[in-house]
């Protein structure tokens, strides 16, 4: 099993050697650790990227206030060895998109289950780069008519890799295994194959909504029946990421202006996106003493953890 959207980097989302504990109790080989929205943890991920080369790749973020500090942030990631960046709407420059297809890197695409404009746009990256590939997170929604025109060209591109994550977070109504993701679930195979999708947890958010790792790697299965997904769990990864080596790592140097810019003031929306906004630091020392408990005890679910916590307090 390989989990292909997998979040790393402090104090938001934890250190690499947490996730890596987190797919060990799992039974998952091989992880693609990505830097999380608006966190430049770039330490936690150059290090994992260097000490764990067989085990995880590396995908970074445009980090940055301006355009200038975004590309000077790209260009950072890719001399240190990234196999990709995660890119979403207006992070998607010019500058930064030829870049990331002149080193031969590929784009981790946030947001193209939208379609329209943001679809054309990597659907002509990918003509523009066509030894490069977009892997698509979170690409699920419960309105199968947003896969139309540029997006269903992208589908059908073999470059192009549907990763299904976020299961329980992209507007379904319905409760597990949320039937009414099917039939966009149904199109995207008709379009792309079993050959081309991707498992992914992204870890450790799926705590947040209180799911559970069991839940998340079953989902597929649970939705569509007995189908053969080998390949989604595992050996499409494999095959277009890992038995590919890494890029060559350079020594960088992080600017000063990355950790001044650095916004800690933002919360984590803990249990289904908003029942309990907890602040970064105390998030950090929480999910190292989950994952410790989750080491004794795999099926514990964060609010059940955060009970036994509040219980210890008052007690």
């Amino acid at each position: 099993m390989i989990d292909a959207y997998c979040h790393v980097g402090l104090p938001r989302f934890g250190t690499a050697e947490e996730a890596l504990t987190i797919a060990d109790l799992y039974s998952i080989q091989k992880s693609v650790l990505v830097l999380g929205p608006m966190v430049p943890d770039f330490g936690t991920l150059i290090q994992a990227m260097q000490q764990y080369k067989d085990r995880i790749r590396g995908v970074g973020i445009p980090f940055g206030n301006t355009p200038e500090q975004q590309i000077e942030s790209t260009e950072i990631l890719l001399h240190a060895g990234v196999t990709a960046m995660r890119l979403q709407g207006p992070e998607m420059l010019p500058e930064i998109l030829n870049r990331v297809g002149e080193a031969g890197r590929w784009i981790y695409a946030i947001g193209l289950r939208s379609g329209g404009r943001i679809a054309q746009t990597n659907l002509d990256w990918l003509e523009k780069y066509p030894n490069s590939k977009i892997m698509a997170p979170h690409f699920l929604s419960s309105d199968v008519s947003k896969i139309e025109g540029a997006l269903t060209e992208l589908l059908q591109h073999p470059h192009f890799f549907p990763i299904f994550s976020r299961h329980g977070g992209l507007g379904s109504q319905e409760p597990y295994p949320h039937n009414d993701l099917k039939p966009w679930v149904e199109r995207t195979i008709e379009l792309a194959g079993y050959n081309r999708m991707m498992w992914g947890s992204e870890c450790p958010v799926l705590y947040w909504r209180n799911e559970n790792m069991p839940n998340c790697q079953n989902w597929l299965n649970e939705l569509l029946g007995n189908e053969n997904l080998n390949g989604f769990l595992g050996t499409n990864a494999q095959r277009e990421i890992f038995d590919t080596p890494p890029p060559k790592s350079e020594t960088v140097a992080l600017p000063n202006w990355i950790e001044e810019t650095f916004d800690r003031t933002r919360t984590i929306p803990a249990f289904d996106y908003g029942g309990l906004e907890l602040p970064m630091d105390v998030y950090e020392k929480l999910h190292h003493r989950y994952v410790s408990q989750l080491e004794q005890n795999n099926t514990l679910t964060f609010a059940e953890f955060v009970v036994d916590v509040l219980k210890e307090t008052v007690a």
